[in-house]
Order: C-alpha cells, then structure tokens, then sequence
C-alpha cells in the first residue's frame, strides 16, 4: 500500500493575511486598527505574500534530501584508527614520544649561569681583568760591621704567605679618537623679501608662490572626464568645464595702534588675504576655498581683526566686482562697488588693498573668489591722513573713491 503524500502548501495568501491578524491579541492588546490602511498591517501582508511564493517548496524533495536518505540507508562508513589519513588526535597525543635528555633544565640553568659569569669570554658580567692587581714583594738587606759597606749580601727567599699588600695605583691610557667634520646645518634664513622660505624648522618646503606655475587645463580635463565616464550610471549625460573665477578689487581701512610699525602691518594684512582665498590652503578650514563658497564680510573683518597692530577695521570694499563668465552665453560686464562695512568716518591710516592688475592666476584665469575658487594678488599702499577732508581728496586723487 502506497503511504498518501499530504499537500503541505494548502495556505493561500488571505487566509495567511487572516491568521497573522487574529495572532496579534496574543502578543499586544494596544493594537487595535486592523484596517489595510495601518503600516502594521502592511507589513504583515508584504510576508504573507513572501510566504505564499516559498511554500510551495514544502512539496518538493531536494537533492539535500536525496542525500540524507541514501546516507540513512547506507551508513556511515567507519576507518580503523591505524589508518594514516584517519588517525585520532587524543591518541597521537597521549602516545607522543618523549625523547629523554642527558641534562636536566636545572643543570643546563646551572651552566649557563656559569659561563655567563665567566671570565674568559669577550663579554661578561664582571670585567675580571679589571679585578686583577700584579703584586710584587721585596726584601732588603745589609750587613753592618767593621767591614767597609763596598757590596750588599742578600739572599733569594721563597715567601709562602703574603705579609703585607701595598694600595697601586695605575694610571689608566688615554685614548684619544681621530677628529671627524661632519657637514650640518644648524639654521637658514633667507633674508630676500617677497620669496617664500624656511627658517631652522626643516619640516615640509615652504608653500611656493602660486605664480611659479602654470597648470595644463585642457590635459586635466580630459583626465577627469577619462576617470568619470567608466563610473558613471548608464543615460548620465555627463559635461566637465574649466573653473573661471571672479576679479574684484578689495579696499580696506583700518586703523593701527601707536606701538606697530605700519610696513609690518601690512605685509601681514596682504599674506592673510592671500592665504585665506587660496584655492590650495585656503578657507576657514585651511584645506583651499571651497567651490561656489562666497566671500562673507564677516571673515574679511575677523581675519583683518586678527593681525597684530590694527586697533579696528574702520571700513571695507569690494571695488569693481567683474564675475568671470561659468558658462557659455553669460554676460561679464557687471560692475559694482559694495561697502561692506562702515564703522567710523574718522580715521587716521588708510590702508588700501587693491588688485594687481599684471599677475595671472596660476590656475585657471584670474584672482578672487565669489561663486568659485581663487586666489588674490594685492598691493598694500599705507596713506597717513589728518582728517576727513584729506580722506576724501586721497581718495579722489587715486581715482577709488567710496
């Protein structure tokens, strides 16, 4: 008589919908929306719906199955233990032979102990021939009488016991090693103005000036769009473009304290503006500015703020703003003058920082930055005014009045 298979996959997905819903008293009495419209309830439709697409393999019979039964059938077959390839462990550890020894840990300690405190190796533990003295002994004699005293009388004696030992002294040579001139440099200074360098630090090179090299724009760009297009997803459009950059010349007035000199001053000013915009160390985190990152007064005020000898940062212009063109078709020739800041009409120093016109932005076109990244080439110029009106004839003289 045939044994009946019985039909395990005898669920349809509603009726598994509907036992998953009647469960949950079970475990939660607070769930109480049983609707379709519940996330709960959705989640529980999506694994019934995952389980009524497996349970049909509850009727069928792997070759896993297969498997199993024929092993049921024929046994596991068993190896003897002499087998090379089927030896057990516990026993070849038990019975692992253990070769005797002529000596014993004791007696090997023992010795080398004795041959380390020896005297007679290249190096010990105790320098001996410094411990050992040559000791020498004399014996002196003469003879007194009526003979005249023309030749001494002595005799060799064999001395068994050593009666007396004299403290010796002994001067140790001198030693003296061959000179040797060992070339070192123990600091550098480069005195020349203007010229990046290194002062008796001997770490990473100085940063060079960005005017000391010029990059192949159209050779990096096609090496960056030679690297993206394998990457990129299948129907990307993808278009790689040269970074242009914004001109704009800065004005700054500032006032110094009494104890600065002002050259200094603004030496420092130019070398903070320039490192600050620096699309190689530059922005607030000093990792180059940022792409599409503005140039915000507030860092233009701290960053002036922070140098040694200016008292207060008065007033602060971006004088003839020209945006470089990004894309095709758009215009360049907006031109603005924007007062940043305005603190205090008085003033006693004017500090002009302006655009060098002749210097070439060593990446890409030209100098600062407003939408994109840059770099900026200014000239400081110190004006010593007395008062309000000399402010503004200074200023109607150089042609960037306020």
């Amino acid at each position: 008589m045939a044994i009946e298979i019985p039909n395990l996959d005898d669920l349809s997905y509603q009726q598994l919908v509907d036992e998953l819903v009647r469960s949950i008293p079970q475990y939660s009495s607070d769930w109480t929306d049983f609707n379709p419209s519940d996330p709960g309830i959705t989640l529980l439709e999506l694994l019934s719906w995952v389980s009524e697409s497996l349970l049909y393999r509850a009727n069928t019979i792997t070759d896993l199955s297969y498997y199993n039964y024929l092993k049921l059938i024929v046994g596991e077959q068993s190896y003897p233990p002499e087998d090379k390839y089927h030896t057990v462990l516990l026993d070849a550890v038990e019975n692992w032979p253990i070769p005797q020894t002529e000596e014993g840990i004791a007696d090997v300690a023992s010795k080398v102990q004795a041959y380390w405190t020896s005297s007679n190796r290249a190096i010990a533990e105790v320098d001996y021939m410094a411990l050992s003295v040559d000791a020498y002994y004399t014996e002196e004699a003469r003879q007194k009488g009526v003979l005249p005293d023309n030749s001494i009388n002595y005799r060799q004696l064999d001395l068994d016991h050593l009666q007396q030992l004299r403290r010796i002294f002994i001067d140790a040579d001198v030693q003296v090693c061959s000179a040797e001139t060992v070339k070192r440099i123990d600091i550098i200074v480069n005195t020349a103005p203007d010229i990046s360098y290194t002062e008796n630090d001997f770490g990473p090179p100085a940063q060079q000036d960005n005017q000391d090299f010029q990059l192949n724009v159209p050779q990096m760009l096609m090496a960056i769009k030679n690297f993206i297009v394998p990457r990129r997803a299948l129907g990307t459009l993808l278009q790689v473009r040269q970074v242009h950059y914004t001109n704009i010349d800065l004005m700054v007035h500032i006032k110094f304290s009494s104890s600065s000199r002002s050259e200094l001053v603004i030496s420092a000013i130019k070398r903070k503006i320039n490192q600050y915009v620096s699309p190689f160390y530059g922005g607030r985190n000093n990792n180059g500015w940022p792409l599409g990152d503005p140039l915000v007064s507030f860092d233009l005020i701290r960053l002036i703020g922070e140098v040694d000898g200016v008292e207060m940062v008065d007033r602060v212009l971006l004088h003839s703003y020209k945006p470089v063109p990004t894309s095709p078709g758009q215009s360049s020739d907006q031109q603005k003058s924007v007062e940043i800041v305005d603190n205090k009409k008085e003033m006693q120093k004017l500090v002009k920082v302006v655009r060098a016109e002749d210097i070439q932005n060593p990446a890409f076109s030209s100098v600062i930055v407003k939408e994109l990244i840059g770099t900026v080439n200014t000239e400081v110029v110190a004006l010593a005014l007395n008062s309000q009106s000399d402010l503004q004839s200074n200023n109607h003289q150089t042609g960037d009045g306020l």
